[in-house]
């Protein structure tokens, strides 16, 4: 169990470094606000997926990822 939890973990940074990289290649080394943050939940979720400690922790990392798709919605309403 704990083998898959560190693949899945893995295999996660990989494709969020190798999607990082194609999206500032397609646009001339700048990165959008939006994908940053979806990088941002993305490295939450991570960390609840291996979470092993405190029931805190696990709540802290779950409301920073509300907030940040609540940033992420406001983002994409107001700027268009």
């Amino acid at each position: 169990m704990l083998f898959l939890r560190f693949w899945i973990v893995s295999l996660s940074f990989f494709f969020s470094f190798m999607t990082m990289i194609i999206a500032a290649l397609k646009h001339h080394g700048r990165i959008a606000v939006d994908f940053l943050l979806s990088l941002g939940i993305m490295a939450l979720i991570r960390g609840l997926i291996a979470a092993h400690g405190q029931p805190y922790e696990i709540l802290t990392n779950s409301i920073a990822i509300l907030l940040l798709i609540i940033g992420m919605v406001i983002l994409k309403h107001f700027i268009k």
